[in-house]
């Protein structure tokens, strides 16, 4: 069963995929889903929402019993209710209490594609240029791969370090962890051979093989060159802000 796609632009820069129809859910989407289970957070309202679902199906949502125990799994579901939700349904919520977010996280990425369609959606590839008075260009190059994600999935993102074999783990602010690798070996040896082997799609694997084309300079030493920097200049112009409005 194929499903019919509807696309929205989003303000000017995004374009959102979704599916609305029950019947290309439950016959589609959660079959997918089922079949490939989600690893992060995200997997709680994976189970919030397909129970949702489940009272659809079954027509339950058109009676009060079965609105309130949807509106109990919502408040717990994403970002939850709004206020107007929150203040319609009172009653409901005083005596239902939120549902448990419980959830084991994964011990290990289960799959190359996985790591370059998580990548995809929410990694970094970064080359940056600053001033330095120890080269004798008055520059240098650095380059980073990154990942940021929510503190609740930290322990996911621990994971990370040991899958690529390499980078570190940190908090940079109260409620988001990073994954980020910037040393030049192991983004040669370890990052960058892994990523040409599961490659990442859209603008992201234009970001990918800018990346590259800059390592490649860096390990060949152009670098330290006027011509091999204004070469990894030209190259983070014609990326058009690297991670962000490809064109």
């Amino acid at each position: 069963m194929s499903v019919e796609l509807v696309l929205w632009l989003w303000e000017v820069t995004d374009v959102i995929f979704i599916v609305s129809s029950l019947k290309q859910i439950i016959k589609v989407i959660i079959p997918h889903f089922d079949a490939h289970p989600l690893i992060t957070n995200k997997l709680v309202d994976y189970r919030l929402w397909k129970s949702i679902i489940s009272i659809m199906e079954a027509k339950r949502h058109l009676t009060v019993e079965g609105l309130n125990e949807i509106i109990r799994m919502k408040s717990s579901l994403n970002l939850g209710l709004s206020d107007e939700i929150q203040d319609a349904f009172a009653e409901t919520l005083s005596t239902n209490p939120n549902q448990e977010r419980s959830w084991n996280p994964a011990e290990s990425i289960p799959h190359g594609m996985w790591m370059a369609g998580f990548t995809s959606g929410e990694g970094s590839f970064f080359v940056n240029i600053f001033k330095s008075t120890h080269h004798r260009v008055g520059y240098q190059v650095r380059l980073g791969f990154e990942i940021a994600q929510h503190i609740r999935d930290e322990l996911t993102m621990a994971t990370f370090t040991s899958f690529f074999n390499c980078g570190i783990i940190s908090r940079y602010s109260e409620d988001m962890v990073k994954y980020r690798c910037t040393k030049y070996s192991d983004l040669n040896t370890l990052i960058i051979p892994f990523f040409k082997e599961y490659l990442p799609l859209g603008n992201k694997l234009l970001d990918f093989e800018d990346f590259g084309k800059v390592a490649l300079l860096l390990e060949n030493k152009a670098h330290l060159t006027e011509e091999g920097l204004n070469s990894i200049r030209k190259i983070k112009a014609v990326a058009c802000l690297m991670n962000s409005l490809r064109k």
